[in-house]
């Protein structure tokens, strides 16, 4: 697999990618890009407050908040999106230029990890090249580095495909998938856990729809494995999470703190701001008219695919995804009573 990544095709690939990153990341170089806006301001906190904690040989609380009484912050939220950052610190970076080039690592390896998922189910290079590219270009990605500043969120971005990799590649039978799926999860439990929970809503509703597959005995121990792998390798996080929220009485845990319903139900969206954003609104949610044109043109791409038996899967997962891109999207709107 490590082989087959370096070879001279993907290198080529791969630069491509890291050039659409560089360009889409140009404007984090600029000191009038407000990371501190929304989210951001607690990842600087949380970034500084982790370096603290950690000279101190602490890593879940950090003493030095909330006037010294320390906050167990990392014990509520995932870690990785705290500690990968403050590995530029180690080389002289401010704690906000960490963050800027956390964001554009998160760029190009979400880029990458497309492309080979993409590579992985179509066999085409230029497929996924095209793809990963519009992965990285999609709209609220830029919502969520240059208007939330919602570290997690966009971090997450880098092992969603990954996810989909390893669970398609497992109902094909294709060698090593579990593993891409193994590292994929646990990467994604420990970097966002509200969109780990999604996606693994939907993969469980992929294995249902390919249940009939599951009397193949290999296919089943690899959906088995990697789950409970997946488990033990997180237990670290959610463990202690599980324990804290059943034995105490947490703030973050109460309704109406984290959670604001009020405050979701205005930004549910009407029909039209899915392809179009108003122009006094700040947050970007559309799904983008590139996208849509996309999706018009996938079964073109699936008509070229040579092999009867890849051609049938991939339809299979073609319109899986629609289904559920239709569903997801139906639930963001305000007719929706959730």
């Amino acid at each position: 697999m490590i082989k087959n990544f370096f070879n001279k095709e993907n290198v080529k690939q791969i630069s491509i990618l890291l050039f659409a990153s560089i360009f889409i990341c140009i404007p984090l170089i600029s000191n009038n890009i407000d990371i501190t806006y929304d989210d951001g301001i607690q990842h600087i906190a949380r970034l500084i407050g982790l370096e603290t904690s950690l000279k101190e040989g602490q890593s879940a609380i950090i003493p030095n908040l909330c006037n010294g009484f320390g906050y167990s912050w990392n014990l509520f939220y995932s870690p990785l999106t705290s500690f990968l950052p403050l590995l530029f610190r180690l080389i002289g970076l401010s704690y906000i230029n960490s963050i800027k080039t956390f964001m554009f690592l998160v760029t190009f390896i979400s880029s990458i990890t497309m492309y080979f998922f993409v590579k992985d189910v179509t066999k085409s290079k230029k497929v996924a090249l095209v793809a990963a590219i519009i992965y990285i270009f999609i709209p609220y990605r830029f919502t969520d580095m240059y208007i939330r500043n919602s570290l997690a969120e966009l971090a997450s971005f880098m092992f969603i495909p990954m996810i989909f990799q390893g669970i398609y590649g497992i109902f094909n039978q294709k060698k090593n998938r579990e593993i891409i799926l193994i590292v994929g999860s646990s990467l994604l439990i420990l970097t966002h856990t509200i969109i780990a929970m999604y996606v693994a809503i939907i993969c469980f509703i992929y294995v249902l729809v390919q249940i009939k597959k599951l009397k193949i005995k290999e296919i089943r121990y690899n959906i088995i494995y990697s789950s409970i792998i997946i488990l033990v390798i997180t237990s670290f996080f959610w463990l202690p999470l599980l324990e804290l929220k059943t034995s105490a009485d947490y703030e973050v845990f109460k309704p109406g703190r984290m959670e604001r319903t009020e405050v979701l139900k205005t930004l549910k969206l009407s029909f039209d701001e899915l392809f179009f954003t108003k122009n006094d609104s700040r947050m970007i949610y559309e799904i983008g008219l590139i996208n849509v044109v996309v999706l018009i043109l996938t079964p073109l791409v699936l008509k070229k695919i040579k092999s009867k038996y890849e051609n049938i899967e991939l339809n299979r997962l073609y319109i899986f995804s629609l289904i559920m891109l239709l569903i997801l999207s139906f639930m963001t709107l305000d007719i929706f009573p959730f």
